[in-house]
């Protein structure tokens, strides 16, 4: 497993390390990085949006990339049932 920090994700070695695995995102915005790692060959794109216009946005744009089978976007606004916490201690860096 490995987390990323913003600024990573445009870096090639990073895109290359993603074929073919699964992505989750914790507290996405509109979703151009989904968008980007899947066409860069990542399986599948878990997005957890915290802001609910932002999230609204980000499933118009996977659904007009045509990528919605394969990009997920969850609304997970703090306070909303179901809603996903947790907490990273730890990051790691692509080797």
């Amino acid at each position: 497993m490995g987390i990323f920090v913003a600024g990573q994700c445009v870096v090639p070695e990073v895109l290359q390390s993603l074929r073919g695995r699964d992505v989750i995102d914790l507290g996405t915005s509109v979703d151009d990085s989904a968008i980007s790692f899947v066409l860069h060959g990542a399986r599948r794109f878990i997005a957890l949006g915290l802001l609910s216009n932002a999230t609204n946005r980000a499933e118009e744009n996977v659904n007009i990339s045509g990528l919605a089978e394969r990009i997920k976007i969850v609304n997970a606004v703090p306070g909303r049932p179901g809603c996903l916490r947790c907490c990273v201690t730890t990051v790691l860096t692509p080797q």
